[in-house]
C-alpha cells in the first residue's frame, strides 16, 4: 500500500509546502530552513566566533591598561578606541543574528503554539476553581450558620434549665421559711439578727428590744422554736445565696460539631495561597506614613524609571531632592 503523508507532515524544504499546512507550519519551516543551512557551516561560523571572542578578550586587555587622556590628542586616541570597541560589538552581533532569529522565531512559534493549547486549559482550570470556590465557600458558610444555630438553641436550652432550677432553688427557700416556726415580733428581730450575724447574742436581744439582753439571749439561744428558726432562715438564705451565685455563672454548654460536606478527588487537594490587592494606593500610602502597625515602610519602593524622567528633566537640581542625586554618564558614538 503506498504511504501518503499526512496533510499537516512537515516537509524538507521550506519552498515545497502542502497547501492546506498552517500558517505555523510555514513560519516553522522556515526557521528550520535556516538552522539547517546553520548546522551545514557549524565548523565555519564556530570559527569566526572564536575569532571575534579572541579579539575581544585582547580588545579588554588593551582596555585595562588604558590610563585617563591627559592631552587633547590623547582623548581623540580614546575615543577612537571606543568607536572600535563599539564596531567589535556590532560585527559580533551581525554575525550571531542570523541564528539568534531563526532560533527565536521557532522558540516563539513553538510557545505560541503551545499556549494556544493552554490557554483555554488554563481558564477551564479557573472555571472549575471558581466552581470549587464557591461552593466550598457556601459550605464553610453553611457550617458556620449551623454551628452558630446549634450552639444558641444549647444556650436557650441551658437558661430554660437553669430557670428552671432556680425556680426550684427559691421554692425551697420559701419553703423553708414558712417551715420556720410562729414567733413574736421580739423573736423575730432577734432571729433576723441572728441570722444577719450582727454582733453577738446580747446584741441581737439588744436589737431585739429585750431590757436584759444577756439573760434574754441565753434563754432565747436554748428555745428550741429560736433554734429551728435561726436554722431555716439560715437555710433559705444559703439557698438563695447559692442562687445568686449560679445567676452569674456563663452558660456552658458543648455541641456537636458541625462537619462540612467537602471531600476530596482522587489524588486532588486543595492549597490556599493570598496575595493583596491595591485598590487604592494613595489611601494606602497615606496609611503607612501615619504609622499604621500592620504595613511597614518596607512595602514602598520608587519608582526608579520615574525618577530616571526626573533626572533628565531637572539634571543637577535633582540634587536638591533629600536622599537622590542625580547622575551623567557620555558615550562616544
Amino acid at each position: 500500500m503506498e504511504h501518503r503523508p499526512s496533510k499537516t507532515a512537515l516537509t524538507t524544504r521550506p519552498d515545497i509546502l502542502d497547501v492546506s499546512a498552517s500558517e505555523d507550519e510555514r513560519l516553522t519551516l522556515e526557521a528550520g530552513h535556516v538552522v539547517r543551512a546553520f548546522f551545514g557551516r557549524l565548523a565555519a561560523y564556530f570559527a569566526t566566533a572564536t575569532d571575534i571572542e579572541q579579539r575581544a578578550v585582547l580588545t579588554l586587555a588593551r582596555a585595562r591598561k588604558l590610563t585617563v587622556p591627559t592631552t587633547e590628542q590623547a582623548d581623540v586616541k580614546m575615543q577612537a578606541f571606543v568607536k572600535d570597541t563599539t564596531a567589535q560589538i556590532r560585527a559580533a552581533e551581525v554575525h550571531h543574528q542570523e541564528i539568534k532569529s531563526a532560533l527565536h522565531g521557532l522558540h516563539a512559534r513553538v510557545c505560541a503554539v503551545e499556549k494556544r493549547a493552554i490557554s483555554p486549559l488554563q481558564e477551564a482550570n479557573r472555571v472549575g476553581n471558581a466552581h470549587h470556590n464557591t461552593y466550598t465557600a457556601a459550605e464553610q458558610r453553611r457550617v458556620r450558620e449551623e454551628q452558630a444555630r446549634r450552639q444558641w438553641e444549647a444556650e436557650k436550652q441551658e437558661q430554660r434549665d437553669r430557670e428552671a432550677d432556680l425556680a426550684r432553688q427559691e421554692a425551697a427557700a420559701v419553703q423553708a421559711e414558712q417551715d420556720s416556726p410562729l414567733l413574736s415580733a421580739r423573736e423575730s428581730t432577734f432571729v433576723d439578727a441572728a441570722v444577719r450575724g450582727i454582733g453577738d447574742g446580747p446584741r441581737w436581744a439588744t436589737l431585739a428590744g429585750y431590757a436584759q439582753p444577756r439573760s434574754a439571749a441565753e434563754r432565747l439561744q436554748r428555745t428550741q422554736k429560736i433554734q429551728d428558726a435561726i436554722h431555716a432562715l439560715k437555710t433559705a438564705a444559703a439557698i438563695r445565696e447559692q442562687a445568686a451565685a449560679t445567676r452569674q455563672q456563663p452558660l456552658a454548654v458543648q455541641v456537636e460539631t458541625v462537619r462540612p460536606h467537602i471531600s476530596k478527588a482522587a489524588g486532588a487537594h486543595d492549597r490556599t495561597t493570598w496575595s493583596a490587592e491595591v485598590y487604592d494606593e494613595r489611601a494606602l500610602i497615606d496609611a503607612i506614613i501615619a504609622g499604621t502597625p500592620l504595613v511597614s515602610r518596607a512595602v514602598l519602593r520608587v519608582h526608579g524609571p520615574a525618577m530616571n524622567d526626573l533626572a533628565v528633566s531637572l539634571h543637577g537640581l535633582l540634587d536638591s531632592v533629600p536622599g537622590v542625586r542625580a547622575k551623567s554618564s557620555t558615550k562616544v558614538l
